[in-house]
């Protein structure tokens, strides 16, 4: 399997929402203050956290599910993680969770991008 960095995602991603109907709004890679990407579909805006393969797969988890945290100020924009094929067994172990707080995941490879939940 091909290792994906966090950079390298970026274009898949945008291009997935952009072919599926959302505006890029924002976004901000790397050291860049704010959410990685912020899309909106409808009127209503979906905050993306992403992650590539690094060596620390569950801090990196963890790191980006709090980053989510911190915008879920109210109930007026969606959440997502956008992560590789690496971190499936990490987001099945937190996926109870992952739900009660309505935070989709999306795997993003080379091939492209698949819902997770």
């Amino acid at each position: 399997m091909n290792k994906l960095k966090e950079e390298e995602m970026f274009p898949i991603l945008i291009d997935f929402l952009s072919k599926n109907g959302y505006e890029i709004v924002e976004t901000h890679s790397g050291r860049q203050r704010g959410p990685d990407i912020i899309a909106k579909k409808s009127g209503r805006e979906m905050v993306i956290e992403v992650k590539g393969d690094t060596a620390a797969l569950d801090v990196d988890l963890g790191t980006g599910i709090w980053q989510l945290l911190r915008y879920m100020k109210d109930g007026s924009r969606d959440f997502a993680l956008a992560i590789t094929p690496s971190y499936i067994r990490y987001v099945e172990a937190v996926s109870y969770p992952l739900k009660r707080l309505k935070i989709a995941v999306f795997i993003v490879s080379q091939e492209g991008i698949t819902p997770f939940l």
